[in-house]
Formats: structure tokens, sequence, C-alpha cells
């Protein structure tokens, strides 16, 4: 089976989120700020504007695009040295 066959089985919501995080190669934290607005169907296209991360304590931080990528570097920085 494939992978978007076995999707199927898990249900709609499940179904529909990794789906586009297969077909976007968006993250899981863009993916839980879009909104309908983000969504061009003329143009068949996504604008992921936001993104959630969460803390050390485990509080949700919304973030706009250029505050994410610089969490993520200084993420990745920390991971790295």
């Amino acid at each position: 089976m494939k992978i978007l066959d076995l999707l199927k089985e898990e249900g709609l919501l499940i179904e529909t989120l990794f789906t586009i995080s297969i077909c976007t190669g968006l993250k899981r934290g863009e993916i839980l700020r879009l909104h309908i607005d983000h969504i061009d169907f003329i143009n068949n296209s996504i604008s992921a504007k936001r993104a959630v991360v969460w803390d050390k304590e485990k509080q949700k931080i919304v973030l706009e695009m250029s505050q994410y990528h610089y969490f993520a570097q200084r993420l990745l920085r920390n991971i790295l040295s």
C-alpha cells in the first residue's frame, strides 16, 4: 500500500495534515497555523505566514515566519554545539 492510502485509515484530520506535509514540505508548526486566507486556490499555492513552536516549558509560541527562521537557526546551533 502507498502512504497516502494508509493515511485514509487514520481519519480525515490526520490524512489532511500528513497529505499537506508530504505534498508541500511544510512542517507541523507551519501547518498548525494555516488559515484559509493563506491558500490561493487560483494559483494552487500555500503561503505559511506563521508557525507554532513549543519552548522548554512546553508553552506554545506563535511566531511570524521571520522569527521562526531565526528560532530554527538558533535551535540548530544549540544542537550542533
